[in-house]
């Protein structure tokens, strides 16, 4: 390929990666800063201990004091604001107390106090990314809602360079609907809370998809994908003590998916070679830190402890399904769930996609790196929970498997995206409308579910919610705060569906040329099923171009089917 022609073809992909990327943005940034700001201070897992290391790790302290507590616990310096969070928990574990049990917001908030945290050992670059705004705001209660809104917001952008870059696929509209479609109510909740949870599996699938799009769609690298894979591929492995596990797991399997040949050749590309350098240092940073600090082994004391290797690797296998219902929709800290007609539509769908990818013909790489996917969902957490269980008894929680989770759902999307492309158009129409509509009113379920929860009681009526809530969220009214939450769920539907069209739209520029040159120049690795069938680009109606004798230059109009 020319060198004018490649950055014509980089200049027209990037123009169409930014517009997916701006359109997936709107609506993961609306359900998660509706989450940030409806769920009460303090009212997500561990999030004080969060809140009170942001704030002391962009103060400076990195560690924090040695207590005489457990190894984790430290004391740091924090604005009295940032530290009333440890007094506001007051309703975790109870689903029917409210949350206005907590007490009064201090008046001498931006005052430095000493306060513990047991996130004193883990790794600083996430709290560094979401903790500034106290710098500006002190310890107003503002600054702590601004903290939430700041970890929205990054776990959207990366959320939305995962979309984005799928769009880039030969074949994109299943893996771009089955990544959409399958982040969960609990990715939304810990997306607008502080925790490093969404961090992760936000991270973890921009990482993901931009590695295995670049394998696949056969277009030329421009240097932002390289920046975007070191960017998230180096701040995945910070996120928390296990990251750099996931980002080997995604590399092996991306390098399965392909073939190690194809995947060394990408390797070897200018901007995807400094990227692998960019991360492999971030990594050994990474590395260094959690040894030195002893963030993995210092987990304290949880029920379990003393239970054998054997034992807790039973228990964990036993308790998939559990995890998995935690991964979709448990909300608070861990003590409210979801409706269960929500987790049935999600088992549903995702189990569906991955049994689908397992069961239909696909070439013998393809159907390995769908199992080795399957295998890491299912083996690794219990494998590492077992190896510690003697020790700390079982800590391991369904949010920790969000990041396989995710690499799980975008293989088998690409897996099955052929056999997806050749059913008929109304078909593929009815299956994209009910993922929409599904995923959105999953959406607004969790969120009013969770509003009715810290308003009146898990148990009390969607009357009373309304009529006699004993709190609200700031400002507004639940009356408000329900219209707004289905604004803003609608917002997120209409936004899958601009990327879907979006996706659609690429896929039919690259597949017959549009000027820029960014399409039929590069050969991309060939995923070929037990019939033959290359998995190829598609045109608008999800058929392959083929030659007729009436078409110019042996090309058929975009859109005609096999």
């Amino acid at each position: 390929m020319r060198p004018t022609t490649n950055r014509l073809a980089v200049a027209g992909s990037t123009r169409r990666w930014l517009a997916v990327f701006l359109a997936a943005l709107v609506g993961f940034g609306c359900v998660s800063a509706l989450w940030a700001v409806t769920t009460p201070l303090s009212a997500s897992p561990d999030e004080p201990a969060h809140l009170i290391k942001a704030a002391s790790v962009v103060r400076g302290e990195l560690l924090g004091d040695v207590t005489d507590g457990l190894p984790q616990i430290r004391d740091v310096d924090v604005p009295a604001g940032v530290a009333y969070s440890a007094e506001a928990d007051c309703a975790r574990f109870q689903p029917e107390v409210t949350a206005d049990c907590a007490p009064g917001f201090p008046s001498d908030a931006d005052a430095i106090v000493e306060e513990p945290t047991s996130a004193g050992l883990y790794n600083p670059v996430y709290y560094v990314l979401v903790g500034w705004p106290t710098l500006v705001l002190d310890g107003s209660k503002a600054s702590l809602y601004a903290m939430r809104l700041v970890s929205a917001l990054v776990c959207s952008v990366f959320f939305a360079a995962a979309v984005a870059s799928l769009s880039r696929l030969p074949r994109p509209v299943l893996p771009v609907l089955a990544a959409f479609g399958a982040l969960t109510p609990t990715t939304y909740f810990l997306s607008g809370v502080v925790n490093p949870n969404a961090f992760e599996a936000a991270t973890a699938a921009a990482f993901a998809a931009t590695l295995v799009s670049g394998l696949l769609s056969g277009r030329p690298v421009g240097w932002g994908q390289g920046l975007l894979l070191a960017l998230s591929g180096g701040l995945l492995v910070h996120a928390r003590g296990l990251s750099p596990l996931w980002l080997a797991v995604i590399v092996v399997v991306a390098a399965v998916l392909v073939g190690w040949r194809a995947f060394w050749e990408h390797v070897r590309r200018p901007q995807v070679l400094a990227a692998v350098l960019a991360v492999a240092v971030s990594s050994v940073l990474a590395v260094i830190w959690t040894l030195k600090s002893g963030s993995l082994g210092a987990v304290g004391l949880y029920p379990g402890a003393g239970t054998s290797f054997q034992g807790g690797l039973v228990r964990m296998l036993e308790r998939t399904f559990d995890f998995g219902q935690e991964l979709i929709g448990k909300f608070g800290w861990l003590d409210t769930p979801v409706p269960s007609y929500v987790v049935f539509a999600y088992f549903v769908g995702v189990g569906g996609l991955v049994l689908a990818a397992v069961l239909v013909p696909t070439s013998g790489r393809v159907k390995a790196a769908v199992l080795l996917s399957l295998a890491s969902y299912v083996l690794i957490p219990a494998l590492v929970q077992a190896a510690s269980v003697t020790r700390s008894g079982y800590v391991w929680q369904g949010r920790y498997n969000l990041p396989v989770y995710v690499l799980l759902v975008l293989v088998a999307a690409v897996a099955l995206a052929p056999s997806f492309d050749r059913l008929s158009s109304t078909l593929r129409r009815r299956v994209v409308l009910l993922v929409v509509v599904v995923h959105s009113a999953a959406a607004f379920v969790a969120l009013m579910t969770f509003l009715r929860r810290n308003a009146v009681g898990l148990s009390a009526s969607w009357v009373a919610l309304l009529e006699t809530p004993a709190w609200r969220p700031p400002v507004l009214s639940t009356s408000v705060w329900t219209g707004l939450i289905a604004a803003g769920c609608l917002v997120l539907g209409v936004a899958f569906l601009v990327v879907l069209a979006l996706s659609r739209r690429q896929a039919v520029l690259s597949s017959c040329g549009d000027g820029s040159g960014d399409a039929g120049d590069v050969e991309a690795p060939e995923l070929v099923n037990e019939q033959g069938e290359r998995h190829e680009p598609v045109g608008e109606a999800g058929g392959r171009r083929r030659t007729t004798p009436d078409s110019p230059s042996g090309q058929d109009p975009v859109g005609t089917r096999p």
